[in-house]
């Protein structure tokens, strides 16, 4: 008897640390301030990326109505569009992200034509870049399984679907993008060549070429069935060192550090689908899809520099709900809150439906969260609303 209470109380005991190990400090938030902005039936919107200018004005990238949007916080208004030119000398690709970094330098990427453009408030292009011969260097080539050498960078922005940003590096003139390899292998097995890869590229606008690679892969992805998630969130400081958010790892990668970190969610219990890289194996684009929208996935992680915080997204899977089709955005949502030393400060658990979770912006009284999510049943297509959110800590 005294043995079985013995193996008890240690299986007790095991179980506790683990649930201690897991468990993050419940936390709650506060709505500051609500924005109401008035855009008309004339002003047409699908915003896909926003940029904060300063502390009161926004841009907003719409990439359907091929113009940027500057609007006012602080006032409330719309202030006007940036219209990008169709043809002519000032003709402008189709635009995936943008980076606004003064009124005539404006970072325009567009993925359909691999090239970057560089315009001003008058929407004028003053420069562009074609990312042609795009071959990894030596030692990177040899560590890619199955690669033939080329490489591609990436970055698409797209509502309620995709935030994959590019940056930009004053300090070093350079553009930081997420990168995808070329492989030579199959149908699901190349994988093997994505999951092999450096994550990010640096690329030189005074050499007009990539002069640096870095990242790596959680273990995670390197199974014989892994997650279909090769393109991830990257989280910039002011330093430009960044983080790398994978969608189905509970840890991010750390460029300073070159390390990996354990940030999970109280949420999620790896309810993901794996696929298998086999040659053989065969998916459905249905099958790609419902994973994207149902399963649990971390799908933004934004970096606060007023209050040295990051703050990770975990969208909760959505497979319970009675819809045969469910929309990632109509799912439950929390907020992981972080600081630099990796330390997990708490969660935070949203309501769903009521905020699009990939437009998240940190001002100094907290978080700006966009209203405008097409599932939410307040959504008001003439009204443009965000919610000024704080997280007690």
């Amino acid at each position: 008897m005294k043995n079985k209470n013995f193996l008890f109380l240690v299986a007790l005991w095991v179980c506790s640390c683990n649930e201690l190990e897991h468990q993050n400090e419940s936390l709650d938030y506060r709505i500051l301030k609500k924005y109401e902005i008035d855009l008309s039936s004339r002003n047409q919107y699908i915003h896909s990326q926003l940029q904060f200018l300063d502390s009161c004005t926004i841009v907003a990238l719409d990439r359907n109505f091929r113009k940027l949007d500057i609007i006012s916080i602080c006032d409330e208004r719309f202030e006007k569009s940036i219209l990008l030119q169709d043809d002519g000398s000032d003709k402008v690709y189709p635009v995936s992200s943008f980076f606004y970094h003064s009124v005539d330098s404006i970072f325009l990427f567009s993925l359909d034509a691999l090239t970057v453009q560089l315009i001003d408030t008058s929407s004028h292009v003053s420069k562009e870049w074609r990312l042609q011969n795009l071959v990894f260097p030596d030692k990177v080539f040899e560590q890619v399984v199955g690669s033939n050498g080329i490489f591609y960078p990436f970055s698409l922005t797209q509502n309620g679907m995709f935030h994959l940003p590019f940056n930009f590096d004053q300090s070093k003139n350079c553009l930081i993008f997420n990168i995808t390899p070329q492989s030579e292998f199959i149908d699901f097995k190349d994988r093997k060549t994505f999951y092999s890869s450096p994550l990010v590229g640096t690329y030189s606008l005074e050499n007009s070429s990539f002069i640096s690679f870095t990242g790596a892969w959680p273990e995670i992805y390197k199974a014989d069935e892994t997650p279909n998630n090769p393109f991830n969130n990257l989280a910039f400081d002011d330093k430009h060192n960044f983080l790398v958010n994978f969608y189905n790892s509970d840890k991010v990668f750390s460029s300073e550090k070159n390390d990996f970190y354990r940030i999970s969610s109280n949420y999620f219990d790896e309810r993901y689908t794996l696929f298998s890289i086999d040659s053989e194996a065969d998916y459905t684009t249905e099958q790609e899809l419902n994973a994207f929208h149902k399963d649990e996935g971390y799908v933004n992680l934004v970096f606060d520099p007023f209050k040295r915080l990051y703050y990770r997204i975990a969208k909760h899977s959505n497979d319970n709900l009675e819809k045969e089709n469910s929309h990632r955005m109509e799912a439950e949502w929390s907020i992981i809150v972080f600081n630099e030393n990796f330390v997990v400060l708490g969660e935070v658990l949203m309501p769903k439906k009521n905020y699009n979770f990939l437009q998240i912006l940190p001002t100094k009284s907290g978080l700006l969260v966009s209203k405008e999510n097409i599932y939410s049943p307040t959504n008001n297509e003439e009204l443009y609303e965000f919610d000024l959110i704080e997280i007690t800590l």
